[in-house]
């Protein structure tokens, strides 16, 4: 793959137009009089940016196409893939997920008018395979190197921001963990990644498992070593569990025997209540009978007689014998009603003993219930012993939680174990693949050595060591005639060298592959001795020639030696810019 032209929707940005093999973004002071103006503010370095961004990279809020200058700027840039057909890439800055793609054939084709887009407006993150612009790209390129991590794992190695001159094979995206980055570039030397990924992952999981036992550890203080300790304080406990069950047990039956409860309290007191009730109404009315039975009915008929003839009345001698029949009626009725008051009384003093007695019965068994229910020191032991058995039930669920860490410790300890022996297995296959090595590391080693030997004459490696935790290392180092490593290459300027060196090696290396066919090398010519520049730029041109590699350089014209056989060429100029006070030699035509 190799880049063709970036171009804008705002005609101040400078088109640019890159040549097939060797190309310099050139940035010309030409304002030397004003102090203030910074030679890094041209764009050429910004441009590699703009270049990542239009090959998909998501952006966040702080990227320069942020900045409300760029609101309303839309750019396009034309690719080449390593079958001759050209795509160009629509992007704005505005809704800069929205993405579009022309494929064509024409390598000048202008797509800011009048074109139908083949895709359009697709979401840069997108569900469906078949509207997602990175996968679509990814198949329109067709490598066939690294196959199952798409075109922009690699990108970085081939568009050399300053910031990734710091080191050769790490590149600055690549923060975060090794397994991110190492497996890619070991792929790239031409190794098998399968069992660095599996060791990765195996650590990670060990690593995760170890933190596990430590955590458990942490919570339950204990160790494996105590479980004997810990069963035998659950025995303990179980034992005291049992002794405090059976006495609540106890109190709980003599509850039910005596109906040691409120409601059992109530039911006496209610009917204490009636037969309090039945035995005031029964000694009321055997009272009312006992005076009843007081009351004698003595009728005399002479008495009667005599009191009437003292007031000169006199009956005749059939109304006195029907007068004496009345009272002998009425005797004889009263004899009947002083019976029946006799046994009603009797009758009432049998059931008033019944109602004493049971009365009695319920007094005796309320003073009893009231009894236990007032018992302090009966309810407080009660009480006791409840207590004491849920801290007893606490305490046997917390040492059976014991015993079950230290179990799944021993379980975690025995996977550890497992997974440790896997591990060694990855590592000696790790270690046996570096040890036969492949012809493609072989072949990059050596070009890497011979392009810093071409611009430096001095010796230098790069080497894939296993370190202490028995991962893997990768370094570049020079070396002496007697093949001691120095500290040479510790300088930011020759590092730039070496991480120039390994790209080319690396592309070179993967011509007859499907592949990115171009190096973008931000300012690899600055603070480097005249000498050297002149054997660095020997060296890229050749390549670029001999290889159809496309070289972009950027740089500017003071960087270059000022020799002729050296003075870049018009034809190799993808975009000249500069300083001059209007701002019209800028990349996008402004300062920002």
């Amino acid at each position: 793959m190799k880049l063709c032209k970036i171009y804008s929707s705002d005609k101040r940005f400078k088109t640019i137009v890159f040549h097939s093999k060797f190309n310099v973004v050139l940035g010309e002071l030409k304002n030397i009089t004003n102090l203030s103006q910074d030679s890094h503010n041209l764009g050429k370095s910004t441009l590699i940016s703009l270049i990542d961004f239009m090959l998909l990279k998501e952006i966040d809020k702080v990227h320069f196409l942020k900045k409300d200058i760029f609101a309303r700027h839309i750019f396009y840039m034309t690719l080449e893939n390593n079958s001759g057909q050209y795509l160009t890439i629509k992007r704005a800055t505005e809704n800069n997920t929205k993405i579009s793609f022309k494929m064509h054939t024409d390598r000048e084709l202008d797509c800011r008018d009048g074109v139908i887009w083949d895709y359009e407006e697709m979401s840069l993150n997108s569900k469906d395979f078949h509207k997602n612009p990175k996968i679509i790209l990814n198949a329109w390129l067709g490598f066939d190197v690294l196959k199952s991590e798409g075109y922009r794992k690699t990108a970085g190695y081939f568009l050399r921001t300053q910031e990734d001159y710091n080191d050769v094979f790490k590149l600055q995206k690549y923060k975060g963990k090794d397994v991110d980055w190492k497996p890619i570039l070991f792929e790239l030397l031409g190794f098998n990644s399968e069992h660095m990924i599996n060791k990765y992952n195996i650590e990670t999981e060990i690593s995760i498992k170890e933190r596990l036992i430590e955590d458990v550890k942490n919570q339950f203080k204990v160790d494996a070593g105590e479980r004997d300790r810990i069963k035998g304080l659950i025995e303990i406990a179980q034992a005291k569990r049992e002794k405090i069950t059976q006495w609540l047990d106890q109190f709980d039956f003599y509850q039910r025997e005596v109906g040691l409860n409120k409601e059992a309290v109530n039911d006496v007191e209610g009917k204490i209540s009636r037969l309090n009730t039945e035995r005031y109404n029964l000694d009321f009315e055997i009272n009312q009978i006992e005076e009843s039975l007081k009351v004698k009915v003595d009728y005399s008929i002479e008495d009667t007689l005599e009191i009437y003839r003292q007031v000169g009345i006199y009956f005749p001698d059939n109304l006195v014998k029907s007068y004496e029949e009345l009272i002998e009626f009425n005797k004889k009725i009263s004899d009947e009603r002083m019976r029946y008051l006799v046994k009603s009384k009797n009758e009432k003093e049998v059931k008033l003993n019944e109602i004493e007695k049971d009365l009695k019965e319920q007094n005796a068994k309320r003073v009893n219930l009231l009894s236990v229910l007032k018992g302090t020191n009966t309810f407080n032991k009660y009480n006791s012993y409840r207590d004491d058995l849920i801290d007893v039930e606490r305490e046997i669920e917390r040492h059976l939680a014991e015993l079950d860490s230290i179990d799944n410790v021993k379980s975690i300890q025995k996977d550890i174990k497992k997974l440790r022996d896997k591990l060694q297995k990855e590592t000696e296959k790790l270690t046996q693949q570096i040890d036969e090595s492949t012809i493609t590391y072989k072949n990059i080693r050596k070009d890497f050595h011979d392009f810093v030997y071409e611009i430096l004459e001095n010796n230098a490696m790069i080497s894939i060591e296993v370190n202490s935790s028995e991962n893997i290392d990768f370094r570049s180092f020079f070396y002496n005639m007697e093949n001691e490593e120095t500290a040479q290459g510790m300088g930011h300027t020759y590092k730039k060298l070496l991480c120039a060196c390994f790209d080319l090696a690396v592309v070179k290396n993967y011509m007859n592959k499907s592949f990115y066919r171009f190096i973008y090398h931000d300012g690899c010519l600055e603070a480097l001795d005249p000498r050297k520049q002149k054997k660095y730029l020997d060296l890229v041109r050749r390549i670029a020639e001999e290889y159809n590699i496309q070289y972009i350089l950027t740089c500017l014209s003071s960087d270059v030696p000022n020799e002729e056989e050296y003075e870049i060429k018009s034809a190799e100029v993808a975009v000249e810019l500069s300083d001059q006070a209007d701002d019209t030699g800028r990349l996008f035509g402004f300062s920002f």
